[in-house]
Parts: C-alpha cells; sequence; structure tokens
C-alpha cells in the first residue's frame, strides 16, 4: 500500500534529510532526533541564526504502515520566539514556508498547532477549521482542534472530533477522556459517563490509570499518587495535568487549580510537548495565570 504523503515525508526524515523551502536553508540538513521517538529538529545546512531554524514534529500516536493510520503532521515552521516575543511576531509566519497548495490541510493543521502552543487559541481554531474543511481525509486525525474547540466551548464540535479520532486510533485513552470533558461540560459528568468512549487498553501507565478514574468517576487520588518527587517528569506532568481535568469535569475547580498549577510547575514543560501548552491554556483561561 503506498504511504500517506505526510507518512512519506517522515520517512524521508528518517534517512536523513527534510523538505524545507529554499529559503530556510536547503533540501538537504543535519537532522537529529530530540526528546522521544519521531520528533525531530531540523537545522539547515546554510542556516546561520535562530530565524532559519525550522522544526518538523511527527507525532507517534499513530502508524506511518498505512494511509488510514496516519497522524504524523509534519512541520515546517520559523522557531517559536520567546515568551515576549509571541504576541508580536505570531503574525508574522509567512504562509508560503508551508507549502500551500496540494497539502493545504496539513499546512493549515501545522500553523494551527504553532498557533496554539503560542497560547493564540483563537487564531490556532482558525486554522484547524480551514483544514477541517478543506481536507475531509484528515478529519479522523484532528486531536488539535479537538482541544481547541474545547477551550472555545465549542463542546458538542470537540465531542464529535474526538469520538471520530478513536474510530481510526482505539488505543488511545487521551481522546477518549477529551471526549468525555466536552460532553460533561454539555449534560454532567455523570450523564456523560453513561457514553463512555470504549478504547483499547493503553500501554501508557498514566494514561491508562486516567482513562479508569474518568470512566469509574473515582480512584483520582491513585492517580494523583503517580505524581511524587522521584517519578520521572513526564509522569509527574501527566498526572496532575489527568488530575486536574478530572476534578474540572467533577466542578472542583479549587482541586483543579492546584493540580494544574502543580503540572505548569513541572521542568517537562521544556520538552516542548503540545500537552504542556493545553495546561498553559487551560489556567489562562480559567484566570489561574496570566498570559506570558
Amino acid at each position: 500500500m503506498a504511504l500517506h504523503p505526510v507518512a512519506r515525508n517522515v520517512a524521508y526524515l528518517r534517512r536523513g534529510g527534510c523538505r524545507c523551502p529554499p529559503d530556510l536553508g536547503g533540501q538537504r540538513p543535519r537532522v537529529m532526533q530530540v526528546y522521544r521517538k519521531n520528533q525531530f529538529k531540523c537545522m539547515c545546512l546554510n542556516s546561520k541564526d535562530a530565524e532559519h531554524q525550522s522544526w518538523l514534529a511527527g507525532t507517534a500516536r499513530r502508524s506511518v504502515l498505512s494511509a488510514a493510520a496516519v497522524v504524523l503532521a509534519v512541520q515546517a515552521v520559523p522557531s517559536l520566539p520567546s515568551s515576549k516575543e509571541k504576541a508580536g511576531q505570531a503574525q508574522a509566519i509567512d504562509l508560503r514556508v508551508f507549502g500551500i497548495g496540494n497539502s493545504q490541510g496539513r499546512s493549515m493543521l501545522s500553523i494551527g498547532s504553532v498557533k496554539f502552543q503560542q497560547l493564540d487559541t483563537r487564531e490556532a481554531l482558525k486554522y484547524f477549521d480551514i483544514a477541517y474543511d478543506k481536507t475531509p481525509e484528515l478529519r479522523p486525525y484532528m486531536w488539535q482542534r479537538g482541544l481547541s474547540l474545547y477551550y472555545a466551548d465549542r463542546f458538542e464540535e470537540g465531542a464529535e472530533q474526538f469520538r471520530l479520532d478513536t474510530s481510526v486510533n482505539p488505543y488511545d485513552t487521551e481522546e477518549a477522556i477529551w471526549a468525555f470533558m466536552c460532553e460533561a461540560r454539555i449534560k454532567g459528568a455523570d450523564a456523560a459517563r453513561e457514553d463512555f468512549v470504549e478504547v483499547r487498553k493503553d500501554r501508557r501507565a498514566v494514561l491508562g490509570l486516567a482513562y479508569k478514574c474518568f470512566r469509574a468517576g473515582t480512584g483520582v487520588e491513585e492517580l494523583e499518587a503517580l505524581s511524587f518527587p522521584e517519578a520521572p517528569a513526564s509522569q509527574r506532568f501527566y498526572a496532575d495535568l489527568y488530575s486536574g481535568l478530572y476534578y474540572e469535569a467533577e466542578g472542583e475547580s479549587d482541586k483543579a487549580k492546584e493540580a494544574i498549577l502543580r503540572a505548569l510547575a513541572n521542568p517537562y514543560g521544556q520538552t516542548g510537548d503540545y500537552m504542556y501548552s493545553v495546561a498553559q491554556v487551560h489556567a489562562i483561561s480559567r484566570g489561574w495565570t496570566a498570559a506570558p
């Protein structure tokens, strides 16, 4: 079976190259694997400063073996600005960098992801919605759009997005949890649990336990217990994040705030994980922290 074009790009990355636009320095950069599987940092050979660095990120949530399973959104974007520069440079991204044309949907998805990580959720959702409208084949893989819909209070659309995602990835507990989060805002947590999305066992211990807690409505103390000082930063972050989300769904805002702020204090944020941006957006939207 022929690989999805996004998968072909990732396969090309693994052979040591990228497809950065010429104005970013060329076609044959040095590629270095960073942080975790399938996430790459690309620095083109002719790049001399941060302005011409680019990130190409792939998410290992789906297999690259078939078109139906691909969820790898390859990004080729300028380096993200510092906190002080975010507001001023958010509009400075040149759309030509993203190769708008036959890959318009993927380009819009990439831009939206960058906007969200810059904490510009309204702009992010605009691009996600364009990708959704223009590229139907990408719709089941747009979990980023689902997150933005939640923070835009478009809960019915968010639930629909996450349920669509789980139809092609029956192992991802996070999307099942977020579908519940959206539906809990519509009809309450107890009613939302009656139609909780069923997924297969998640090998990620923290998220597997989080799924059980959200579905059963009990056991959050066990999830919180996974955030102990000696635990890996990633484990502590996800335990705190999903504990906070659980408390929000249950209407316990004080406990939610405490857990989310613990997640934000975690040095895991330095990895650039998209979900750390989710924690930031969550805290800002609730008034728990100020926008940087």
